[in-house]
């Protein structure tokens, strides 16, 4: 997109993006394009479709839940246990509503966008990319380089913050980008975290059944991952979405979001992705180390001001 152009009037930034393509960054004269929204909507944003393989391989990745449960397919059983998976994994993936053609530019071909779905009034995002390793297979040694040295944590914990955003009705509390994802390590990255869960909600019972929403929610990605030989996932986020409006209950949503990187595994002793696994495991552990500490903190509270609401926990297999 040129530097200069603006978007068609019926169109909009979306704020919420923190990462991926964002508008703001501008290279060798063409400006990046982000995820737009259609003035007018909050149901639905835009994603762009990027060019080449990857694209096609987004799209083919959608549509093949599209396919098998779109529109009144879903009540229906499972076939076999690959589709009984595929369900399963249903539950963590935006919900695609096709693609779009929209014209950005006068004088050049339209751009193509996914379609997905958007379903909060003020949501506290958090996008944390997935894996030891973010270069697939097919990728170039120059580009498996580049991405080992973005974030030595990555290396160590299978994962890394790409940034978030913390807001209410009353305005963006605090946003987070990349660089200062990729400066986290394993001294501040708890903190990093628990800055997401606490700065919203306002008190630490709300924080706690936020973390062990997503707690939850985290268990069932890794009970679906330790079962499943169908795909391996590179380049791939999860989406930690919480509701920030006051006057709405502390809604909390996992997402599993960026496809172009996803490879289908055919073999018949194909493997488990220890690649995302990894990730996953370390994660896990580190909200069930912060739900603990607000555990602590609310258990302190209450002995403090002599009574109030109890909140307790249970031991989540193991981490």
């Amino acid at each position: 997109m040129d530097v200069n152009a603006t978007l068609p009037p019926d169109f909009e930034w979306y704020q919420n993006q923190i990462a991926g393509h964002l508008p703001s960054v501008v290279r060798d004269g063409v400006r990046q394009i982000g995820i737009l929204r259609e003035r007018g909507r909050t149901d639905v944003i835009l994603k762009l479709v990027q060019e080449g393989i990857r694209g096609e391989r987004e799209i083919g990745f959608y549509k093949q839940f599209d396919a098998v449960f779109g529109d009144k397919q879903c009540i229906c059983e499972p076939k076999d246990e690959e589709q009984s998976l595929l369900r399963e994994l249903y539950m963590f993936i935006p919900r695609f509503h096709g693609c779009r053609h929209i014209w950005l530019d006068e004088n050049g071909p339209p751009k193509e966008f996914l379609q997905l779905e958007e379903t909060f009034k003020c949501p506290c995002i958090m996008d944390v990319k997935m894996g030891l390793v973010s270069a697939d297979p097919l990728a170039s040694e120059e580009k498996r380089l580049a991405e080992e040295v973005k974030c030595p944590l990555q290396k160590k914990k299978g994962f890394r913050i790409l940034g978030h955003k913390i807001q209410t009705e009353g305005g963006i509390l605090q946003t987070r980008e990349r660089v200062w994802g990729r400066d986290r390590t394993e001294e501040n990255i708890k903190t990093a975290f628990a800055e997401y869960l606490t700065l919203v909600r306002s008190t630490s019972t709300d924080s706690f059944r936020v973390a062990n929403a997503f707690i939850e929610q985290l268990e069932r990605v890794h009970r679906w991952f330790e079962r499943q030989r169908i795909l391996h996932f590179y380049a791939s986020s999860l989406l930690f979405v919480y509701e920030g409006h006051s006057a709405s209950l502390p809604t909390v949503k996992l997402c599993m979001i960026d496809f172009s990187h996803v490879f289908n595994q055919q073999s018949d002793g194909a493997q488990r992705d220890e690649n995302y696994l990894f990730g996953l495991v370390h994660l896990i552990k580190l909200f069930c180390d912060i739900r603990d500490d607000l555990l602590a903190l609310e258990q302190h509270t209450q002995k403090r001001d002599g009574g109030g609401e109890c909140i307790t926990t249970t031991t989540t297999n193991g981490y």
